[in-house]
């Protein structure tokens, strides 16, 4: 897979992770301090496919890619560790 088509696919998971913690936030001040866990299972399961994503650039990069995308798979891993944080944040364990 090209690396432009992987970087948009994370830009996708991306942005669909901001909509469902919005809508986690949303809940958890709503119900008082709890949430559907269906949410939360679709959080997790988005953070895991950007995982997947990020790995398979940081391959590409690995295996002779572009130098210059190097600054952009280091951006897409700095998100999925910010929005692993978030998540956390939610639901220590």
């Amino acid at each position: 897979m090209q690396f432009v088509c992987l970087q948009i696919q994370a830009r996708k998971l991306e942005a669909q992770l901001d909509e469902q913690m919005i809508s986690y936030r949303k809940q958890v001040s709503t119900k008082a301090d709890t949430a559907d866990n269906s949410v939360e299972s679709g959080i997790e399961q988005l953070l895991k496919e950007l995982d997947q994503v990020n790995n398979q650039m940081r391959a590409w990069v690995s295996s002779g890619g572009a130098e210059m995308v190097s600054h952009t798979l280091t951006r897409h891993q700095e998100i999925l560790q910010d929005l692993t944080q978030v998540c956390c944040s939610f639901n220590p364990v």
